[in-house]
């Protein structure tokens, strides 16, 4: 039934983006440091820095050069080009969808990102916008409890193990045991796939005609609802191994982290914030790109009113929010937008990373938001039409 393989999806994409969240969280607290300090001396090397943490999915590069740039530590093009580069949670949902295509947006998003703040830097001073305070939004302060591997206190907390860390860490099993039994068993689906593959075959030469971009058209709506677990696809043992690996680094990290680390940043910060939000915005994309492709031919009208989803893209990017923009990437992993009109996407919005900027310095934000929706419609428009 399509409902239960969009239901199953769904958790197998959450449980993905919530597995890289909680590494990225762990990496980023335990390297924590004097790192900003040599990126003050240099523009470029401030703009190469904010790039860098921008392209790293979620939220918490940009919150980084954000609270850097209200503290006068970093300029404005530096700021500009962590906006560009990031793409907020959307970012481990396109990992998870199309890996490789992923790689080949954000090296895109990263050469663009460094480019605009070199240009923006030429034109705009921090000085000509309204000056902000220092802000209360402060890095993570160095103290003991907050440093996620304490190798002295790994045996102490297994044999004291609270109810959290044993529930996250039976998840976490049952979750590599059904990589493993998947990876194990995907042989067994090939008779299976082999009945589909005409119906698969048709549903792409339907809207081949109206495909300007070459892509891997994922359908899902079909028994092989995701493609990681596709045996046809070009890569899928890589890919397997690769979120395997991914699941036994946060099974230790779940396993050894401090009480401190697991409350506050895997449980308060990982699961509450980002769980729900995520599974129903993802649920919600699938079910949108069900029901229209259900009802309309959504590669033809796409194809005809390619401008029109571009300046929707551009202008829902302006919402400082993750979550909109998942339809987009949704929409492109189906085959059913160009990768230009992603790109698009990508360059207008941040996730909800640019929040803590609109709350202390509107005239930043909007500057910000004004010269990305820019380059999003200009980079968009040529893509639509030379490519």
């Amino acid at each position: 039934m399509w409902i239960v393989d969009i239901f199953k999806q769904t958790l197998m994409i959450t449980a993905f983006v919530l597995v890289v969240m909680l590494i990225i969280e762990y990496i980023n607290t335990q390297s924590h440091g004097s790192w900003s300090k040599p990126f003050q001396k240099s523009k470029f090397l401030q703009i190469l820095f904010a790039t860098f943490m921008g392209i790293t999915p979620g939220c918490l590069g940009t919150y980084t050069v954000v609270s850097l740039y209200t503290h006068n530590i970093v300029n404005f093009g530096a700021l500009i080009a962590a906006l560009i580069a990031t793409t907020g949670d959307e970012a481990f949902l396109m990992l998870t969808l199309f890996p490789e295509t992923a790689l080949w947006l954000n090296l895109g998003l990263f050469a663009i990102a460094i480019a605009s703040g070199l240009v923006v830097n030429l034109f705009i001073r921090k000085n000509n916008l309204d000056e902000t305070q220092e802000s209360h939004f402060q890095l993570h302060d160095k103290h003991i409890e907050c440093k996620p591997f304490q190798p002295d206190i790994i045996l102490k907390q297994l044999k004291n193990i609270t109810f959290l860390r044993a529930v996250l860490m039976f998840v976490l099993g049952l979750f590599i045991f059904s990589l493993l039994v998947t990876d194990e068993h995907g042989g067994t689906h090939k008779h299976s796939d082999n009945e589909n593959a005409t119906d698969v075959e048709q549903h792409s030469d339907a809207h081949s005609e109206h495909e300007g971009h070459e892509h891997e058209v994922i359908d899902i709506h079909k028994e092989k609802a995701t493609v990681l677990f596709d045996d046809n696809h070009e890569h899928p043992k890589w890919i397997t191994f690769s979120f395997g690996l991914l699941a036994i680094f946060a099974f230790f990290i779940v396993s050894t982290v401090p009480e401190h680390f697991l409350e506050h940043h895997i449980w308060k910060h990982v699961i509450k914030v980002h769980f729900l939000k995520i599974f129903l915005w993802t649920l919600g994309a699938l079910l949108f790109v069900h029901y229209v492709e259900e009802f309309i031919d959504v590669s033809s009208w796409v194809q005809d009113n390619l401008f029109v989803i571009l300046v929707a893209a551009v202008l829902i990017g302006f919402i400082p929010e993750s979550g909109p923009h998942m339809i987009f990437v949704s929409m492109f992993a189906a085959g059913t937008i160009p990768l230009s009109i992603l790109l698009a996407s990508s360059i207008s919005q941040d996730g909800h990373g640019a929040l803590p900027l609109l709350a202390e310095s509107k005239k930043s934000f909007l500057v910000a938001k004004l010269i990305k929706g820019i380059l999003a419609l200009a980079i968009g428009y040529i893509g639509i039409t030379f490519f």
